[in-house]
Order: structure tokens, then sequence, then C-alpha cells
């Protein structure tokens, strides 16, 4: 009786060694290379591996672009002690979601979360938040608080009232871009809104993320956040837009009571009756 399993494996013997010995060439190849590229890039530029120093590392001009990156990932590695705890937020975020969908206790959570990150940076509300520093008056706040390296962040809830306040009303379209998507200014904002495509398209076209909300059982919250162009390509087409949208990142949290008394939305409320609004054809809402 024929061994139909020695017959097959005897076949595929000669493969499955020609495939080990390949990858052993490739792996043994590609590690002489790396040495090699190594060797050349100290040799060449008189560097010596045993006591590098981030001013010799700057000085030479190097032509070779994986060669110069590898010299610039070292500076980042030897001054990491430098910028460590520095704030590296930046960008425009929205949290949306129909009313009881969670998205102030999410936007919450997100400040919770880079206050432990960053204790030292500065956070700006218009509700009553109990780790606010500053509670918001109008945009001219975003031009002049700043925080340095240990950053800022603007939270403001409803952003489309906000939006529709007299106070708002010469905001420069350019600010919010201006101060949100230069990374060195250390400016994050997040603004809550029920629907994006209700928010003012000059707000909708500064947006980098888009955080879509869903809660389950009034506790159990889930957080998907999406690319803003393409989030606005899908919900603005919807037929020609036949494919899903994949997001960046998922989370879900539960609204335990201490999160939920953070903060208090009522306040804000209370201070919105007192403000005067801008007629809709004045406010360059689309």
């Amino acid at each position: 009786m024929i061994d139909m399993g020695s017959v097959v494996g005897n076949m595929f013997a000669p493969i499955g060694a020609f495939l080990g010995l390949a990858v052993k060439i490739i792996v043994c190849g590609g590690c002489a290379l790396l040495f090699g590229a190594l060797a050349y890039f100290f040799i060449r530029y008189h560097f010596n591996p045993l006591r590098l120093r981030v001013d010799d590392l700057r000085a030479p001009y190097i032509k070779n672009k994986w060669l110069d990156l590898f010299r610039w990932l070292l500076v980042d590695f030897l001054e990491r002690d430098l910028h460590r705890g520095e704030f590296n937020e930046y960008g425009f975020t929205f949290y949306v979601g129909r009313q009881g969908a969670g998205k102030t206790i999410s936007m919450v959570r997100y400040l919770e979360l880079m206050k432990e990150k960053y204790p030292k940076c500065i956070i700006v509300t218009n509700f009553a938040y109990y780790r606010s520093d500053h509670i918001m008056t109008d945009w001219r706040d975003m031009l002049t608080l700043r925080n340095g390296t240990d950053g800022i962040i603007f939270a403001i809830d409803e952003i489309h009232s906000e939006y529709s306040a007299k106070s708002w009303n010469d905001v420069p379209e350019s600010l919010l871009s201006e101060v949100s998507q230069q990374r060195k200014q250390r400016v994050k904002i997040v603004a809550t809104a029920q629907f994006f495509t209700r928010v003012a398209k000059p707000l909708r076209e500064q947006a980098a993320t888009v955080v879509s909300c869903s809660t389950w059982a009034g506790r159990l919250t889930r957080n998907r956040e999406y690319d803003a162009l393409q989030y606005a390509m899908v919900i603005e087409n919807p037929v020609a837009v036949k494919r899903k949208v994949k997001p960046l990142h998922k989370a879900s949290f539960v609204q335990s009571d201490a999160l939920r008394a953070c903060y208090d939305t009522f306040e804000k409320i209370r201070r919105m009756e007192k403000i005067q609004f801008s007629p809709r054809k004045d406010r360059g809402e689309n």
C-alpha cells in the first residue's frame, strides 16, 4: 500500500528546503547591507558611534535621503528627554451624535485623558468643567490664550449655537485653520454638534477628524473617529460613495457617575439665554 503522506512529503520537501534557503539568503543579505550602510554612515561622516553628539550630527550635509533620515532619527532619539511631556495634540475634532448619544461626555472624557497625559496643559471651555482653567467668552480667546509647549485645548459644546452668537459675527474664516492646523502652536480644538452637516461651512472646512458617538443603555458609549474629509463625502453623497469609510480609531467607555459629575452643560444654557444671536443670513452658514 502506498503511503500518500510520504509521497506528498517527498514532493514538497525540496520546495520547503528551497524556500528556507531563500529566506536565509534574504535575511543575511539584508543584515549585511544594513551593516554596510551603517559602517559607511559613521566612517564617511566621521561620527563616533560610542560618543554621538547632537551638534556633530547636525553639522554635515548628507545628500542621500535615507542616510539623512537616519541622521535625524538619531538626533530625535538623543533629544528625546528634551521634548518629554510636550503637548503633541493639534487639529480640530468634532464630536457628533443625536441628543443623548454621548457626544459631550465623550469630549469631556477626552479632556480627562489629556489632562492626565499633559498635566500642565490649559483647558478652555464654554461650559462648566471642573478642570477648566478659563471660560471662553468669544473667538478672540483663540488668538490671545497660549501655553507654550505645555499646550492648550479649547472645548466648545454645541458649537453651532456659539457660532450663531453676535460675539462670533466678525470671526475671520481663516482663524480656526491658522490656530488648529499649525502643530507648533500647540493648540487643540474639540467641539460637539448634533449633525456635522448642520455646522456652518466655514467651521466644517477646518475639521481634521469627526468622532461619531452612540450610547447603549444610557451608560456604554462608543466612539468612531473618521477623517473629516472622507466622513463629509459619505454623509453628503451617500449614493455616490458606495463603500463605507473605515474609522481611524475606535473606543468605548462606561459613563460613570464620577465622569458625569465632571461637567455641567446647564450652566452654558443659562449663559446662552443672555446672549444675542445673529440672523441666519449674517452668519455665513451653508
